[in-house]
């Protein structure tokens, strides 16, 4: 079945959207990582990092994940967010890791 104009290019505006919202994300993991307790406080640092996995990690993740099976986009596309994706599950994973073996271990 052919897919029509509009409806390739809404699939690709959103494999666009997902790539953008990966990107984001990664950035303010990034900015949270360079925070320290001292100039932030331990505790909002703590608040900070759940807000984070819960208002643009899952959700972004959820996004991704429901366009990626549900509404493919076109294969050059699909490649470059199925990167995005893995990218932003492994910066998740990779946080993770390090809160369980670093913070927790305190």
């Amino acid at each position: 079945m052919a897919l029509s104009a509009r409806s390739r290019m809404f699939r690709q505006a959103g494999a666009g959207l997902v790539m953008l919202a990966v990107a984001c994300s990664v950035a303010t993991a990034v900015w949270l990582w360079e925070l320290r307790c001292e100039n932030f406080g331990c505790t909002g640092l703590g608040i900070a990092w759940a807000m984070w996995s819960a208002a643009v990690y899952a959700p972004t993740l959820f996004l991704g994940a429901l366009l990626h099976f549900r509404f493919p986009p076109a294969p050059g596309w699909l490649q470059a967010m199925r990167g995005a994706l893995l990218l932003h599950l492994a910066v998740g994973l990779g946080l993770a890791c390090h809160y369980c073996l670093v913070v927790l271990a305190r």
